[in-house]
């Protein structure tokens, strides 16, 4: 199914620059994820005459749109069309709660809006700044009242007000029996391999950005592997077999 899909997005990828570059101007893209970035900058290289560009509104953004062009444009004044939302729960009875990327997310889906306009959230103690398609701003400010069990409120923010928490990056070195998806993943997270073998069948984990379902995949030098809620573990380095017949690894944990 992902070959597929892959198989389709690239084709509208491929439609977008040559349409770019027939027609003169900038194509967008919604939001695409780094493994839809990455098909895409392929494929617009391959094609003469047009070039790619991505902006989530921040530097370490997750989620980008894409903008195609011919190679002759000045990319320092493309418009990529962002907007930002800042949502904060309002306190009722009890309290809101400690509310989630999940909670947050589905409050904006549950107005009927694609996943594909919306890009990162940032999850902050209190409240939560959402970058969205500019074109969708407008109908959150006006729809979005609820997260959660919570009410909440909405209102626009600038992308310059956006609140981005330091990534803390923690280098982990260790050994493995093999470079299976569950031995690295277990390793890098902290977790059991029987747990983590447990996470992979339930579509939890992705490797490079696509979901998986295979404890045994085989990992290599530069893989990511991510789960939603508990960040990022790059494969920096492998130094080889110890004496003992075991992999040496080097990883780095995004938190």
């Amino acid at each position: 199914m992902q070959g597929e899909a892959d198989n389709v997005f690239l084709n509208i990828i491929s439609d977008k620059a040559e349409a770019a570059r027939r027609d003169a101007g900038v194509k967008l893209t919604d939001f695409l994820d780094p493994h839809q970035q990455a098909l895409a900058q392929a494929i617009v290289e391959r094609t003469p005459g047009a070039k790619i560009r991505f902006d989530g509104g921040y530097a370490r953004a997750e989620r980008k749109r894409a903008a195609i062009m011919p190679d002759f444009y000045l990319t320092e004044t493309t418009d990529f069309s962002l907007a930002a939302v800042e949502i904060k729960p309002i306190e009722r009875g009890g309290g809101a709660g400690v509310l989630s990327h999940r909670d947050f997310l589905g409050a904006i889906l549950g107005l009927g809006v694609k996943r594909e306009k919306i890009g990162d959230l940032i999850v902050l103690r209190d409240r939560c700044q959402a970058i969205l398609a500019r074109e969708i701003q407008e109908f959150v400010l006006l729809n979005l009242q609820r997260v959660g069990n919570a009410g909440a409120e909405a209102r626009p923010i600038d992308l310059d007000q956006l609140e981005v928490p330091a990534e803390v990056v923690k280098e982990i070195r260790g050994t493995v029996a093999s470079m299976r998806l569950d031995a690295i993943a277990s390793l890098g997270f902290g977790v059991s391999r029987s747990k983590m073998a447990e996470d992979i069948k339930a579509e939890r984990v992705r490797v490079n950005w696509v979901t998986t379902t295979s404890p045994g995949r085989q990992i290599k030098q530069g893989d990511v592997i991510s789960i939603r809620g508990r960040g990022r573990v790059e494969i920096k380095e492998v130094l080889g077999e110890t004496k003992r017949g075991r992999i040496s690894v080097v990883l780095n944990r995004y938190i």
